[in-house]
């Protein structure tokens, strides 16, 4: 083994052992589907440069370039697709089995990302957080969208149910309730949103289109099937 490799390993697993974490569980946070451009993964000072089949691991912190995406399966099922300029941290993704203590703690700093969730979450939403600058975002079983565009932040709730906490708002979207698109201000205001069959009016050129996606995007509507319906 080389004495890089050694050092890497050892550092991963000190970082693990003060963490609580082994580090079995620090490789199975999930696994790079697509890696177009400069994506890559950063834990302290080590950058990785991600491809296709690439580990990705708890505690990490995605990113994508200039012209540059990704899409992630997670451990959980779950699938995510970042698009440019996004930064995505992995704070904690925990996945055992049905049933059990799991837990799925992430954080979007810059960018967007569109997302089918998976097994953590679906029987309690409290399992799982997307946070954000503005708002933090809460699902049971959904395909949601969220992206920070400006002093913006926009979320949209394509399937499943959802909820978006700010400051100044607590609004519940998605199957099941009038709106499915917040806009959450830098105030932490909330504007619920129409959709009208179109394109959603998320900052222009980056929302994707919902019922398709681009044509190597697995990230649509119809290839989702039943998201499991849960209900705030």
């Amino acid at each position: 083994m080389k004495p890089n490799t050694t050092i890497k390993l050892s550092a991963l697993l000190v970082s693990c052992i003060f963490s609580g974490i082994s580090v079995a569980d620090a490789e199975k946070a999930g696994i790079t589907l697509l890696a177009k451009g400069n994506v890559t993964a950063t834990a302290g000072q080590d950058i990785r440069k991600l491809k296709r089949r690439s580990a990705i691991h708890e505690s990490e912190v995605l990113e994508t370039g200039n012209e540059s995406r990704a899409q992630f399966r997670m451990q959980d099922g779950a699938v995510i697709a970042l698009q440019e300029n996004s930064s995505l941290s992995l704070l904690e993704y925990q996945y055992k089995q049905p049933g059990s203590d799991d837990s799925v703690i992430m954080k979007l700093t810059k960018g967007g990302l569109r997302t089918i969730s998976g097994a953590v979450g679906k029987d309690d939403p409290k399992d799982y957080r997307l946070e954000t600058p503005l708002a933090t975002i809460g699902i049971k079983g959904t395909v949601y969208e969220a992206e920070l565009a400006g002093d913006n932040l926009f979320v949209a709730f394509w399937k499943g149910r959802g909820k978006v906490t700010a400051p100044g708002c607590d609004a519940s979207l998605g199957d099941g309730h009038p709106f499915r698109i917040v806009r959450v201000s830098a105030a932490g205001e909330c504007e619920l949103l129409e959709f009208d069959g179109g394109r959603s009016p998320f900052s222009a050129g980056h929302s994707m289109d919902p019922t398709t996606g681009p044509d190597d995007d697995p990230l649509n509507l119809d290839s989702f099937g039943d998201s499991g319906g849960g209900i705030y």
